[in-house]
């Protein structure tokens, strides 16, 4: 009867190391699986709409902002809204307020094409306006937040074109064909 007794307690003591055991292989499949998700994000999708034929080397301009942003932040749509054709810019806005598309254009003065954010939440930077700029295949250059500032326009109109004039052998290296 003693042994009997003894092998139910050795038991009812394995039983709490396999569930001990069971909850920390959970919690570590659970990390690994939280670690994946959270991955550094270098590839941007460029949706089809926004692809631009005919320009040599296009450098794509992701603007994210809403109707809500400070107004000094949104001077950097004047800016956008007047650079040459080889920037192609896109605005990413929350799709509640695409659906006043015409309201939004008021208020903000953008004049280039407007998307919904839906799409590009993994994507969504902590500030709003932020400009991304990506490669035509999709690698992230930069990601400059919307300041504000005097002589903002300015100084950010000629700060994309020296950008652009840097990275340009980067861009077309990335548009020619493999051979």
């Amino acid at each position: 009867m003693g042994l009997c007794f003894e092998a139910v307690w050795v038991f009812y003591d394995m039983k709490n190391y396999v569930i001990a055991l069971l909850l920390t292989v959970i919690l570590v499949l659970g990390s690994l699986v939280y670690k994946n998700s959270q991955v550094p994000v270098n590839r941007f999708p460029i949706p089809d709409e926004v692809v631009k034929e005919g320009v040599e080397v296009p450098f794509y301009l992701f603007v994210f902002f809403s109707q809500r942003n400070c107004r000094d932040c949104m001077g950097i749509i004047e800016v956008l809204n007047v650079l040459p054709e080889y920037f192609v810019v896109t605005g990413l806005v929350p799709e509640r307020e695409l659906a006043n598309e015409a309201e939004l254009r008021g208020i903000t003065g953008a004049q280039f094409p407007l998307l919904s954010n839906k799409g590009f939440k993994r994507y969504f930077p902590f500030l709003a306006p932020t400009v991304v700029g990506v490669s035509p295949r999709g690698d992230v250059i930069i990601t400059l937040p919307g300041i504000t500032g005097k002589d903002f326009n300015k100084c950010s109109e000629e700060f994309f074109l020296s950008l652009y004039n840097k990275v340009y052998p980067i861009l077309l290296e990335m548009t020619l064909p493999k051979q």
